[in-house]
């Protein structure tokens, strides 16, 4: 008798733990640490000074010269970890390898006012200094020297060399639209923070959005950066869902940059962005990626659909460089990353 009881306190321990192996806690609605998952994740960060590298929405960081920056907001109303958005800026080669952020049906709402530094004509200004309070854009240097930046000086004044008299627009990767939550410090601190230049690639206007066709803005980009801000508002998405972003240009092989700035400044050849959709209530996610070829020709017209892969393919065509959302559980994250969700995305 006393065998057999043993027997069944053995076999409820074995279940015990099988339920235990199964269980996830891989992040909340607010993008959230990944520690303390207990699903196998082989390849998530584990070498970083800074937590929010095991955010859902980082991808995994690189090693060498490439620093990880970290933009926060004192309002945890808008995160609960005072997240905005991180970026990981390679130094040797002075560009922004990617940024990425989380949107929810709450800190996508707001009428923020995007920051225009005072200027009613910002895309003229080009005092970009850190101090000035009249600048648009900003060299971030709390976290990198003016030397890990392509820059010039012209009449007293540092500039980087993206500028329309270079022939390219500020594109931001964090859009600035994704980031109109009102502070609640009042100082409009989360939509100026898109602003560095940490934050920016080269883009041409016809593909930026910024070029106009019937009067209207209109290029590829901001058709995507459209969409990207309207799914959190849509039916599709719960109060306590979270989309995770990551956006960047191309900037580590020699044949996916297509000029440089003065024979300085990277211009990525192509420019993506990665998407994954949690549905906290049913822990269901859809994956989906976009890759664009940066072109002077304005394709703002065309259907987004035709631009979808999958986040695997968009990791084989950046070579296996870029591991996206890495902090994911290796279950979830290779299948959420093997086809493009389309029909989820409503494309």
């Amino acid at each position: 008798m006393k065998w057999f009881n043993l027997k069944n306190y053995s076999f409820l321990f074995v279940v015990a733990l099988a339920v235990a192996a199964c269980s996830s806690d891989d992040n909340d609605s607010q993008g959230g640490s990944g520690e303390g998952q207990k699903e196998p994740n082989v390849n998530r960060n584990t070498a970083y000074t800074d937590a929010a590298a095991t955010r859902m929405e980082v991808p995994h960081l690189q090693e060498g010269n490439s620093r990880f920056i970290v933009y926060r907001t004192s309002d945890k109303t808008f995160d609960k970890d005072g997240v905005n958005y991180c970026v990981e800026w390679d130094k040797d080669l002075k560009a922004n390898r990617w940024s990425c952020y989380i949107l929810t049906s709450r800190n996508v709402q707001g009428n923020e006012q995007r920051w225009s530094g005072g200027y009613a004509d910002y895309y003229q200004s080009y005092r970009e200094t850190e101090t000035s309070n009249k600048s648009v854009y900003f060299f971030d240097l709390a976290n990198l020297s003016l030397d890990d930046y392509y820059h010039y000086d012209d009449n007293g004044a540092t500039h980087c060399y993206i500028h329309k008299a270079k022939g390219f627009d500020h594109g931001h990767l964090c859009n600035s639209n994704d980031r109109t939550y009102n502070s609640g410090n009042g100082v409009g601190e989360i939509n100026k923070q898109t602003f560095y230049l940490t934050n920016m690639q080269p883009q041409y206007s016809a593909f930026n959005g910024s070029q106009k066709v019937n009067g209207k803005n209109s290029g590829i980009w901001l058709t995507m950066e459209k969409f990207v801000n309207s799914f959190p508002k849509s039916n599709k998405f719960a109060a306590n869902d979270t989309l995770f972003v990551c956006k960047g240009g191309t900037i580590d092989r020699a044949d996916q940059i297509l000029t440089r700035i003065d024979d300085k400044l990277i211009v990525p050849k192509y420019f993506y962005a990665a998407l994954v959709w949690k549905r906290t209530n049913s822990n269901i996610y859809s994956g989906i990626a976009f890759w664009f070829e940066h072109t002077s020709v304005n394709h703002g017209s065309d259907a987004l659909k035709g631009y979808a892969i999958s986040i695997s393919e968009l990791e084989k065509k950046l070579g296996n460089k870029i591991d996206f959302f890495c902090n994911l559980p290796d279950n979830i994250e290779k299948k959420v990353e093997k086809t493009a969700a389309t029909l989820d995305f409503g494309l």
